[in-house]
């Protein structure tokens, strides 16, 4: 029998659990963004295409509609709460009433709450180790990172692509019919009107042929350039594209897909990133034997203050996907392998 009035110090110090996280059935009716959920995400092991480390997020806790940014250090996280609370604002016509997030430094700043506090913001914070209290955007974060994984690895895309994936993911979220929305979507509660999904017919990661313009080639040159298709524009109604040979992201509305080949560009291409971030390392492949040894030759890289540094060494393939680890400039770095796939990593700078 469970005796809860005997009080025993024994069995408080031994046997004390946490409570049970109570769960709300009937939740009340809240209006569009009068209380957003927020969350920070990272850091991540490889920077994004843009140089981020982190991702944050705000939910609105009525829609359920996902905003997703991608930010260098939570430092930034300020900022970009202002930018989209005017966004929002203008947008929707209401004023954002409550904050609810985690106890993180980012959000608990003077600057932070000197602003919440003049703009009528209530910010309610989570306790200590218990993300439960804030379980929308930590469930969503979990949603997010567990389909960008699967992304990138269903296609063998290099983890480099980690902002494009989520960023595609928001987008095909905030579109896809939900439960608790009753199976509205996020976007259809948001806005009030169903949104086109006629585009959504595309694998994240296929091979793709975007159109050359008439006006930007010559009369017998190709009509259209071989690329990545990496998510769609939120702004335009485009593909969102990468281009591996000259490591550009470019939006067009005319493309072709092949969607049923796993293999996208016959070059072996790795990219890695130190620990420091201090410089950045390209190694392209030039010979490999059948016994697995490869000779990378023309290793460059770049420091922060722009010295360049070349030689040439070799390393054994361990196995496809594992990790390499050798000597330069007396520290240990670790490889991270892409054999067969792709891709060429537009952060590289130009040699």
């Amino acid at each position: 029998m469970k005796n809860e009035h005997i009080e025993c110090e024994a069995c408080a110090l031994g046997k004390q659990h946490r409570e049970e996280f109570p769960v709300h059935k009937e939740k009340k009716q809240r209006e569009i963004i009068e209380l957003i959920h927020t969350d920070v995400y990272g850091p991540m092991q490889m920077m994004s295409l843009g140089g981020a480390r982190y991702f944050l997020i705000f939910v609105d806790d009525r829609s359920r509609f996902t905003w997703a940014y991608f930010i260098r250090k939570k430092s930034d996280v300020f900022e970009y709460f202002k930018e989209f609370k005017t966004m929002v604002e203008k947008q929707t016509g209401k004023c954002i009433k409550i904050l609810r997030s985690d106890q993180g430094g980012e959000y608990t700043s003077g600057a932070f709450d000197s602003y919440c506090k003049c703009n009528g913001i209530i910010q309610q914070f989570t306790v200590s180790h218990t993300p439960q209290q804030n379980g929308v955007a930590e469930s969503k974060n979990r949603t997010l990172v567990e389909c960008a994984r699967n992304m990138l690895k269903g296609k063998n895309i290099s983890n480099g692509f980690w902002a494009e994936a989520i960023n595609t993911v928001v987008y095909l979220k905030n579109r896809s019919p939900t439960k608790i929305l009753d199976l509205k979507t996020p976007f259809e509660v948001f806005y009030g009107y169903k949104p086109e999904v006629g585009h959504f017919k595309r694998v994240f990661g296929s091979k793709a042929f975007a159109h050359i313009p008439k006006d930007e080639r010559r009369k017998l040159d190709a009509k259209s350039i071989k690329c990545i298709f990496i998510g769609y524009c939120s702004d335009k109604k485009t593909y969102k594209l990468f281009d591996p040979s000259s490591h550009k992201l470019f939006a067009s509305r005319d493309v072709v897909f092949h969607e049923n080949l796993d293999k996208m560009i016959d070059t072996d291409v790795w990219h890695i990133f130190n620990d420091n971030d201090n410089y950045v390392k390209m190694m392209q492949l030039s010979n490999r034997n059948k016994n697995g040894n490869i000779n990378m030759n023309r290793d460059r890289y770049r420091f922060k203050n722009r010295v360049k540094a070349t030689w040439t060494l070799k390393a054994t393939v361990i196995h496809q996907e594992e990790k390499i680890h050798y000597k330069a400039e007396g520290k240990m770095i670790a490889i991270e392998l892409q054999l067969g796939h792709l891709l060429k990593c537009p952060s590289f700078p130009q040699f």
